[in-house]
């Protein structure tokens, strides 16, 4: 391939990949057409998106509710039985989460974000004619694989924003599932208040079938607005837009508790993402708010007065929700290129469901759950030396980058494109 050849293909990789502050200020794109832009986005794009997770988490937390509201009661479920209950929807998010995310690009953002909310919608609605646990794992397992397709929502995020505007979205994205337990919690509050013994029915099977419909019907708003990429907007941007855009820019008192612990954590996550933003600090961010988590999980560990508790909960909601979205979002800018950011933030998901699967099995021993607390005690301080370790790593690797910058070897990998490099590309350096 001739030199010239070779130097316009990776400009336009490093155009596509790369953050595009540079990009923008040397080319004069107008500041007012930038902000028209990024208002569109989070008024059309991040809302329909934001709108798909909150059903999925919907569909991860009406379990919780439907015990409260008579499930373990009916179907004899022991404590055991509940926490493999949520175990096997783990198993199967992680089964399926790396293709979940890869395929977007095949099957279409619409067509598999819509079709994951009508399986998962309807299965979860057919969950009121179970009768054993058998048929709840089934069925639990089903949602599971059903609901790893719309996990790559922050993978979606990266085709629209730049980087210094990812983490806060990805944050209103996951501070979704936050506002969705409190939802749920509303829900299954007023159900068992006025529905429990409608029809012969308990109220943990009405939590089922309502919070099933919900998505089924959202599903077809997702599939006819949401667009698959920048490249196929139809409607609501100029044709000025759409070019900067392919720029790549008791039980109903614990129900009504919940409502407060998600509300924390809600504010966590766009708390903490800002911080990210704002700092560009990834490394320390996530520092910070693991330290919260470890204070929290201390607390819950020494106290026994119900009151105290529930403040350190709230404390570790704050702290602890936040660091998917943070360690997403520092993923999604650590690595470059199609399939290797597309793998890297599914395995990412992946490996954080198999410690979810530890979680659900740690916490077994009702009532202070200490056994629960002190493992993920232990893994936030874990959390807590990683994310600091990485942040150091990352550092020494962008000084030796720079050294190399402009040695024969690092000449001759420039002429290798951005999706066979990957981050290891000698003009990419990472975000600390």
């Amino acid at each position: 391939m001739p030199a010239n050849s070779t130097d316009a293909k990776n400009a336009d990789e490093i155009q596509v990949a790369f953050s595009h502050d540079e990009l923008q200020s040397d080319d004069g794109i107008s500041p007012r057409l930038l902000s028209r832009v990024k208002w569109k986005l989070d008024l059309f794009i991040l809302p329909i998106i934001s709108i798909v997770y909150f059903f999925a988490q919907m569909g991860r937390s009406d379990l919780a509710n439907a015990k409260v509201a008579g499930l373990s009661d009916e179907l004899k479920l022991s404590p055991r039985d509940y926490s493999n209950a949520a175990t096997v929807l783990l198993v199967a998010y992680i089964v399926f989460q790396l293709p979940g995310t890869l395929l977007i690009k095949q099957i279409g953002s619409a067509r598999q974000f819509s079709g994951a909310m009508i399986i998962w919608g309807a299965i979860t609605a057919s969950t009121v004619a179970i009768q054993n646990k058998g048929e709840l794992f089934a069925l639990r397992f089903l949602i599971g694989a059903a609901e790893a397709f719309v996990q790559g929502g922050v993978f979606y995020l990266s085709f629209w924003y730049q980087y210094d505007e990812l983490a806060t979205r990805g944050a209103i994205f996951y501070s979704m599932s936050t506002l969705a337990g409190a939802f749920n919690g509303l829900i299954a509050y007023g159900i068992d208040k006025d529905m429990d013994g409608t029809r012969g029915w308990r109220a943990w099977r009405w939590i089922f079938l309502i919070e099933g419909l919900m998505p089924c019907v959202a599903a077809f708003f997702v599939l006819f607005l949401l667009p698959n990429s920048p490249e196929t907007l139809r409607f609501g941007f100029t044709a000025e837009e759409k070019a900067l855009v392919g720029f790549g820019y008791t039980s109903m008192n614990t129900q009504l508790f919940s409502v407060i612990v998600y509300a924390c954590a809600c504010v966590g996550v766009l708390f903490w993402a800002k911080v990210a933003d704002r700092t560009n600090a990834r490394g320390l961010t996530m520092a910070a708010s693991t330290c919260g988590a470890i204070v929290g999980y201390s607390l819950l560990l020494g106290l026994e007065n119900d009151k105290a508790r529930f403040g350190a909960t709230c404390l570790v909601a704050f702290s602890v929700y936040p660091s998917v979205v943070l360690q997403l979002s520092w993923a999604a800018m650590s690595f470059i290129g199609y399939t290797r950011r597309g793998s890297s933030l599914a395995f990412t998901n992946i490996f954080s469901q198999i410690f979810a699967i530890c979680g659900t099995q740690a916490y077994s021993d009702p009532p202070y759950y200490r056994k629960g607390n002190a493992s993920a005690l232990g893994l936030s301080c874990i959390s807590l030396v990683l994310s600091l370790g990485l942040r150091w790593y990352f550092g020494a690797a962008n000084k030796t980058k720079a050294s190399e910058q402009f040695e024969e070897y690092a000449c001759s990998q420039r002429q290798k494109g951005l999706e066979e490099l990957g981050d290891k590309h000698p003009d990419f350096f990472y975000t600390t």
